[in-house]
Order: structure tokens, then C-alpha cells, then sequence
């Protein structure tokens, strides 16, 4: 047997759904929405009682593309009186509420009073609600108060608040940082890590003099190649600035930017006085790292590093860049030296030739 429609509706919205089966409801064209649709336009006495109508005719369908609709072609209509006409009872107005709510425009949320009609329960509609309702206190119950949480759940945090928290809230940032460190580091959102990363750090630096959580930042950036978007060395802490596991962690990054500035260049267009500037505007914040290094730096590089830090002195010592005294160059050159058959190169124009190059050190 087929299920009718039940339920009280406008008249005659009623005169052209009689004997609509259940089925065309949920039938992916709607065309029953759309006949009724076709009648409210024509009958403009009638047209908030027409439209009271479709919102149960939709809530019914769970069609939310029919309320999408509605409130492009009637935005001045589509608030919450009009959902109190269709919806009598509390509950049946919550529950509409709910199902529409991220479909809502901001105009029609903010005709909803949300703090009479869900009080405690905001917590469960928090990321759909107006920004006014989302600040800071009621982000961070929201967010300690879910059993699972992810990078999406920190992206509906408006960025305002999101950006005030990681400033002035530690134990936000405890849990924020927590979350990332125990995600595979290839799923890790750079982009929240690295506002978080600048928000806090420019606060307050005491929170970020602690090596591990230098390490993984740095890791991150590395992984996920954005090294361009790596705060500059020179604003590190001194304890930070000194420790070789921190200065090897940034080294891959200090050298991706030099490659992919020397990639730029070719014999064919090569122009000495804009590669300079070019690296010189890239480097320019790590300066330090090349006063701050020592033995113990050497001793922690393994054979990829030590080819990367030897192209980097080599490019700076060309362009005669000077991040380095004499005297630590002859440090440098000292240690590198220490590599079986190696040769000092300068580098030459062309970027793949130096790769060539590059392949004949025996290590």
C-alpha cells in the first residue's frame, strides 16, 4: 500500500498534492515542489501561507536544494516568523532549524534567536552559528568539549578568534599543537600550522624555546615544501638559534630556496646582479644561521646535508654575500674538507649543469 501526505498545509497547496504518493516527495526531480512553487508565485494574498508550506513540504522531502532556492528568489521572506507559521510545535521548529541551518544565509540566521530557542545546546549547531555567537570563551568550551578533533574542526573557528586564541590562550595552543603532532605529518595542514605558528611565536616566544616543538614545525614546513612560508632564523630564540638539531632542521629549507632561485637562471638569460638580489631577498632573514653554527652542527650532518650546506656556501661566497666572515669561510671550508676526494666548486651558470657537476663528489 502507498503512504499519502499527511499534514496541514495551505489549502491550495493541498488541492495540488492530492494523491501525491510518498515516493515523488523523494524523487530525485521533485516536480511536486516545483508545481507548488509554480502556484505561490501566482497568488500573492496567500504567499506567506504558500510558503509556510513548502518549508514543511521540504522538511518532509529533506530536499535542501528546494530551500536554497527559496531563499534566492524570496530573501526578503525566508526568516524565522516564517518558520514559526510552518512549524507550530517547538520541537518540529528546532528540528527545521537544524536540518536548514547549513544552508542558511547569514541574514536569515541572524533573524533566529538563538539563545531562546537552543541555550546549551548552541554547542551542538557551533560552527554554523553567526560569528557574534562564536568567541572566544565559547570556541574553546566548544572545541575541549568534542571527542574528536581534526584539522576541519580548528577551520570553523572564525579566524579572528581562531588567531586570538593561539595569542593569548595556552592551554588552546597545548591542545592545538597536540592535535597536529599526532597526525601523520604528510596530512598536517601547513596553513594552520604555520597562523598558529606566527600568531603565537610573535606573542610570545617562551611558548616555542622548546626544541621538539621547534623540530616539528620545521619538519612540517619541510614536507609539505613550503619553506618560503618558514619564519626567518634571525628571529629565533638564542636558544633556538644555537642548537645544531634545530639548525640541520632548517638547512633542507634554506636550500630549497636557493635551488629554486638558481632554477630561475640559465645560460641563456643569466643576469648576475638579479640572481644576488634575488637570494639576498630570500636568505636575507637567516643571515644568522651562518655565525650561529659550530662543530657539533658538522658532526650532525649526514651526506645529503652536507652537499646542501656545501652548494650554499659556495652560491653566497660567489655572489660574495657576506652572511659569513673570512674566517669562519675557512671554518667552513676546514670541515667540508674533511670529506674523502672532495673538490670545492663554485657553481656554474646553469643550474642542471651543477647538478652534473654535483654527481661526480664521491659521497
Amino acid at each position: 500500500m502507498t503512504k499519502k501526505i499527511k499534514g496541514t498545509y495551505h489549502p491550495e497547496i493541498l488541492k495540488i498534492l492530492k494523491g501525491t504518493e510518498l515516493s515523488e516527495i523523494t524523487y530525485p526531480t521533485n516536480n511536486f515542489l516545483q508545481k507548488a512553487n509554480n502556484h505561490f508565485q501566482k497568488a500573492e494574498e496567500n504567499r506567506l501561507e504558500a510558503l509556510a508550506s513548502m518549508l514543511n513540504l521540504i522538511f518532509i522531502s529533506r530536499d535542501i536544494s528546494q530551500l536554497k532556492d527559496l531563499q534566492t528568489n524570496y530573501p526578503e521572506l525566508i526568516n524565522f516568523d516564517l518558520m514559526k507559521k510552518a512549524f507550530k510545535k517547538r520541537k518540529d521548529l528546532i528540528d527545521f532549524i537544524e536540518f536548514g541551518l547549513h544552508t542558511f544565509t547569514m541574514k536569515v540566521k541572524k533573524t533566529i534567536p538563538w539563545d531562546d530557542f537552543f541555550g546549551e545546546q548552541k554547542d551542538k549547531i557551533f560552527p554554523f552559528l553567526p560569528a557574534e555567537y562564536r568567541n572566544e570563551e565559547a570556541c574553546f568550551k566548544w572545541i575541549k568539549g568534542r571527542k574528536i578533533i581534526s584539522n576541519s574542526t580548528f577551520n570553523k573557528i572564525p579566524k579572528k578568534v581562531l588567531k586570538k586564541l593561539c595569542q593569548d590562550n595556552k592551554e588552546f595552543c597545548d591542545l592545538l599543537l597536540s592535535v597536529l603532532m599526532n597526525q601523520d605529518k604528510f596530512e598536517v595542514d601547513e596553513n594552520l600550522l604555520n597562523n598558529f605558528f606566527e600568531w603565537s611565536f610573535r606573542k610570545n616566544q617562551s611558548y616555542w624555546e622548546d626544541e621538539s616543538k621547534f623540530l616539528f614545525y620545521l619538519e612540517i614546513m619541510q614536507v609539505q615544501a613550503v619553506p618560503e612560508l618558514v619564519t626567518g632564523f634571525n628571529d629565533y630564540p638564542k636558544m633556538i638559534k644555537n642548537s645544531p638539531r634545530i639548525q640541520k632542521a632548517i638547512l633542507p629549507s634554506l636550500h630549497y630556496l636557493l635551488d629554486s632561485i638558481n632554477d630561475i637562471y640559465c645560460e641563456c638569460s643569466y643576469d648576475e646582479t638579479e640572481s644576488k638580489q634575488e637570494i639576498k631577498a630570500s636568505l636575507d632573514n637567516h643571515s644568522d644561521f651562518f655565525s650561529s653554527i659550530n662543530i657539533e652542527f658538522f658532526e650532525k650532518l649526514d651526506k645529503e646535508d652536507m652537499c646542501n650546506f656545501l652548494e650554499i656556501i659556495q652560491v653566497l661566497e660567489y655572489h660574495e654575500i657576506d652572511y659569513f666572515t673570512s674566517l669562519q669561510l675557512a671554518f667552513f671550508k676546514k670541515h667540508t674538507k674533511k670529506i674523502p676526494n672532495f673538490s670545492y666548486i663554485y657553481p656554474t651558470i646553469c643550474s642542471y649543469s651543477c647538478r652534473e657537476q654535483y654527481d661526480d663528489i664521491p659521497f
